[in-house]
């Protein structure tokens, strides 16, 4: 025979969950490049304007992709604003 009796039980509720700080943000660069270094630590306070510096090598070979892209869509209005004209002729 079992014999029961009141008495204070605890009770545990375990939940799985991720959290995050709601003053995190997400530093991004603009442009691709190669990390060169980075001003800050991971979770500290930052205030400044530089927060890391990349590599001037790999920045400027980006800016000559975008030469070269801004080249060929002029390229390609040039040879359709010729087809163009010569459709309406």
């Amino acid at each position: 025979m079992i014999e029961v009796k009141p008495g204070p039980v605890t009770v545990y509720n375990e939940y799985v969950a991720q959290t995050q700080a709601p003053d995190t943000i997400e530093i991004r660069a603009q442009v691709t490049g190669l990390l060169e270094r980075q001003a800050f630590a991971d979770g500290a306070r930052v205030k400044g304007a530089i927060f890391s510096t990349l590599s001037t090598a790999s920045v400027r070979s980006t800016g000559g992709a975008g030469e070269s892209g801004l080249a060929q869509a002029e390229a390609n209005l040039v040879n359709a604003s010729r087809t163009w004209r010569a459709m309406r002729a």
